[in-house]
């Protein structure tokens, strides 16, 4: 069995992997930068 990489449900799946990286990465240096203001 071959996978092309072009299947709909492989790109959905990646989509959703890079969105959901990108907002954590964001939440993480909001909450880095937010400490460093409080501390």
């Amino acid at each position: 069995m071959e996978f092309s990489g072009s299947e709909p449900q492989t790109d959905l799946q990646f989509a959703l992997l890079v969105c959901a990286s990108h907002h954590v990465m964001h939440v993480a240096i909001s909450i880095v930068y937010g400490a460093g203001l409080l501390s």
